[in-house]
């Protein structure tokens, strides 16, 4: 499944309408509508934990990946109130660990270009 294809069905899932979710991200209901069907294939990075808020997820989710593999978040999205809980979540690999170590060292305008960097290089993975 496509990062679209995640965005439209979360959407459907919570009950939220095109304009509510353009609302809460502060975009028009035209982009929501070209993020669904793919027309825009790379998001702003700057919308991604802003969409990710709106729909009640993680930014992981809305980049499509497999958040079976990873658990869900079952609390606030970065709000640091500790009600961040992983459930059913798959041991991290080494690999893994160290990113989250490194990223955790860096300014929040780092992490949103590393960020930026994993998305460009999973569009690169999928032939976009």
């Amino acid at each position: 499944m496509k990062y679209n294809e995640y965005i439209k069905n979360r959407r459907i899932e919570l009950g939220l309408t095109l304009e509510e979710v353009a609302a809460k991200v502060g975009v028009t209901k035209a982009t929501v509508q070209r993020w669904e069907s793919g027309l825009i294939a790379n998001l702003r990075r700057d919308k991604i934990a802003t969409l990710a808020k709106a729909l009640e997820t993680s930014p992981a989710f809305i980049l499509g990946f497999d958040c079976a593999n990873f658990g869900t978040n079952t609390g606030i999205i970065g709000d640091n109130n500790h009600n961040n809980h992983i459930t059913n979540a798959k041991a991290l690999t080494p690999i893994q660990n160290a990113i989250i170590a490194v990223c955790s060292t860096l300014t929040e305008e780092q992490q949103s270009d590393v960020l930026s960097y994993a998305t460009k290089l999973l569009n690169k993975k999928d032939g976009v």
